[in-house]
């Protein structure tokens, strides 16, 4: 008790024992803010010998709060630059900066000291960031004349290029992670993102080709979001960003940042094309693509040549599979096999893989219309080569895509043999695939590969004497019609339907009762509601074909010809465009 009072009595002196100021202000000071994910924040520390009244770091707190759409917090911290080698100081500062950073989850942290000459004083600044960088050198900031606290412009620029410099990085990390999931972190990075440059407009700091930059980073965040997400709005938007950065990004001033951005507008339209019934974003796609090729040039920036030829070939790929001509097809494999020239293994290894994927697609398309093997071969070849870069440690989506994809050109070649082993191993492919390909986090993915693996069981199923497989195929389909709806993805929906009527029927040819092969004909008739002729014709005379299989099955059980006779119109209507010149083999 004692003791106690005497420290209580003689504090201002047991503070100057040494040691004992650091502790005391450790224990003193308040939790560090925590940042608002949705925002981009600027953290303010105490600053060394800022000892006016008030303060100059809440001056400076004061006018940051100003820039709308920025959060600014207090960090009741103070981050010494000392030592007798400067840049090892600083270095030390900056680690410090991104600790307490790292703690609170801002993104930048101002930071430094208040120099005095005199009457004067300045800031002499540091302003780290969160992610990247080694900081830089600390600015010394004057004091604009005047009766009100302000700081010059200089100041802003330097804040405005920061902020810019945290979301180029932090986008950079996102690109760096394609082929993974990275769906469930983009949405407050693009919050983040639109917050900031609700901030910038209006601002002289940031001019019109700083907001463009800002804005097709934006775009890339929500093109990427809307692929894994299976939602279509972020890619409208983003293919809205895209047109507007043109207008700023023209090819006279900036030519290659022009193609870039025409090459990304491709990749938004072509996504939304996969999934609507018209062709009208694909052919859109294709004009993007070749307008960025007039300044992507080979020569110029190889790869990036490259990238964009396999990119127009995945939009050809996806026209050519809707048409009943293969000239679209052929584009694409020579787009693929163009990219593939600079693309290389050595050079590029998980592009290289891309490209190999997207080829074996093409050949794939190409050779379910041959009676050849060949072409599906080839495809197989291309999917292996192309997963021995694209690994599941690596690039988890990337290699569960390549997976199914393995699947199809296994299960195509399967259908045409009389053994199962190619079937087997396709059903294998899927479900590796789905391992990686669930439902909550890529869900019309998901819903892709559930729809293949439901053919592959099929077709395994009308080979066997028992209703096992098929009836795991009718599973399959119904499970993959809950992400596969008619609104969302009408293509897609109609091909599972159809897909669903094939299994149905089989069941429906090994029963007694009808129910089955009523089913099958609602399937291949709802199917024909978005597979038309006009649209995607092949398909349509397949679906017509299969439908007029039900319905022989129904009248070969009915003591009326009125279901044959359907059956007949169903057959007639599929050979209009099933010629012996086109599909020889169908």
């Amino acid at each position: 008790m004692v003791a106690a009072a005497y420290s209580w009595t003689q504090w201002d002196s047991v503070t100057r024992w040494p040691g004992v100021r650091p502790l005391v202000d450790y224990f003193a000071r308040e939790a560090l803010p925590k940042a608002d994910p949705q925002r981009l924040s600027v953290a303010v520390a105490d600053l060394q010998d800022d000892d006016a009244n008030p303060s100059q770091k809440q001056l400076i707190i004061r006018l940051l709060r100003e820039f709308e759409g920025v959060q600014v917090l207090d960090f009741n911290r103070t981050i010494a630059v000392e030592g007798s080698v400067p840049d090892q100081a600083e270095r030390q500062g900056h680690d410090q900066a991104r600790q307490l950073l790292a703690k609170s989850g801002a993104s930048i942290l101002i930071w430094g000291s208040i120099l005095h000459h005199g009457a004067e004083t300045k800031p002499d600044l540091y302003l780290t960031t969160a992610v990247g960088g080694a900081g830089g050198k600390p600015k010394q900031y004057g004091i604009e004349s005047g009766t009100v606290f302000s700081l010059p412009k200089v100041f802003w620029n330097d804040l405005a290029d920061v902020l810019r410099l945290v979301v180029s990085t932090q986008d950079a990390e996102f690109s760096a992670k394609d082929g993974t999931y990275v769906a469930d972190r983009l949405p407050s990075f693009i919050a983040r993102v639109h917050h900031l440059l609700q901030a910038g407009s209006g601002r002289p700091e940031w001019d019109a080709a700083a907001l463009s930059a800002a804005r097709v980073i934006l775009a890339d965040a929500l093109q990427t979001l809307g692929a894994q997400s299976g939602k279509d709005a972020p890619l409208e938007e983003a293919v809205t960003i895209y047109r507007e950065a043109l207008a700023e990004r023209t090819r006279d001033r900036v030519p290659l940042a022009w193609a870039m951005t025409q090459n990304n507008l491709g990749n938004a339209l072509s996504r939304l094309g996969e999934r609507e019934s018209g062709t009208a974003r694909l052919e859109d796609a294709v004009a993007a693509y070749r307008a960025a090729l007039e300044e992507y040039t080979r020569e110029r920036v190889p790869l990036d040549w490259a990238m964009t030829q396999n990119n127009l070939g995945n939009a050809l790929s996806t026209l050519g599979a809707r048409e009943s001509g293969t000239a679209r097809l052929e584009e694409a494999v020579v787009a693929y096999r163009a990219a593939l020239e600079e693309r290389t293994r050595e050079r590029v290894p998980l592009d290289w893989a891309m490209t190999q994927n997207n080829l074996g697609n093409a050949l794939t398309a190409l050779g379910e219309r041959e009676s050849s093997t060949a072409r599906l071969e080839d495809a197989v070849a291309a999917y292996r080569a192309a997963l021995e870069e694209l690994t599941r440690d690596r690039v988890p989506l990337d290699w569960a895509m390549t997976q199914n994809n393995l699947g199809n050109a296994l299960s195509a070649l399967g259908e045409r043999e009389s053994g199962t082993a190619r079937l087997e191993e396709a059903v294998v492919a899927y479900r590796a695939a789905l391992e990686e390909r669930t439902r909550e986090r890529v869900p019309l993915d998901w819903a892709m590969t559930q729809t293949n693996l439901g053919t592959a069981l099929a077709s395994l199923g009308e080979r066997e004497s028992g209703t096992a497989r098929l009836e795991e195929a009718v599973a399959a389909y119904r499970a993959a019609l809950e992400e596969r709806t008619r609104e969302r993805v009408p293509l897609d929906w109609a091909m599972t339907q159809t897909n669903l009527g094939t299994a149905l029927a089989s069941l429906g040819e090994r029963e007694s009762g009808t129910a089955r092969l009523e089913e099958a004909v609602a399937a291949y008739r709802a199917a024909l509601e978005e597979r038309t002729r006009d649209r995607v014709p092949l398909d349509w005379a397949m679906t017509q074909n299969n439908l007029g299989n039900a319905l022989w099955r129904l009248g070969e059980r009915e003591s009326g010809t009125a279901r044959l006779e359907e059956a007949v119109a169903a057959y007639r209507a599929a050979l209009e465009e099933r010629t012996r010149d086109r599909v020889p083999l169908d």
